[in-house]
């Protein structure tokens, strides 16, 4: 059962070192995300490593989303909504759970990305889409050359 504000506020002020506080809050405060990336990787019998890889990322970032000591950031959210086979809608949905800002087909990287969405493109797909138009990676630079080394 999550803290009380009052509660988390008191476990906080008793802390002497400010990432000890914020670990503190995060543990607290699970991500509701957390539970249904780790239902995600049970059905499909994904382990943080293979999680890792797919997302091109490190299996400690996994780790703490699956955790709920950390809430994926919006090109992490677009990540996961590729791997999980998503459709627009659900992506979007993914997004605002997350507080993220929704994708917004004016813009033009956010286009590629609907596009990819809605024509059932795997992330890397979309990634060299993103590329060759121009537009900001989803992933870091390189990372899926790198991999492929």
């Amino acid at each position: 059962m999550p803290l009380t504000t009052t509660q988390l506020t008191r476990q906080i002020e008793r802390q002497n070192d400010l990432s000890q506080a914020l670990l503190a809050q995060s543990a607290a405060q699970p991500s509701p995300f957390s539970a249904q990336l780790k239902e995600w990787m049970r059905t499909h019998r994904k382990n943080t490593e293979s999680m890792a890889n797919a997302l091109y990322t490190t299996r400690t970032y996994v780790y703490q989303m699956a955790k709920g000591m950390r809430v994926p950031g919006r090109d992490m959210a677009l990540r996961l909504a590729f791997l999980f086979g998503y459709g627009l809608d659900e992506t979007q949905r993914l997004l605002r759970r997350l507080t993220k800002g929704a994708l917004y087909p004016c813009v033009r990287r956010d286009a590629v990305i609907v596009f990819g969405l809605t024509h059932g493109w795997t992330l890397e797909q979309t990634e060299s889409a993103l590329l060759e138009t121009g537009e900001r990676s989803l992933v870091a630079i390189g990372k899926i050359d790198d991999r492929a080394d």
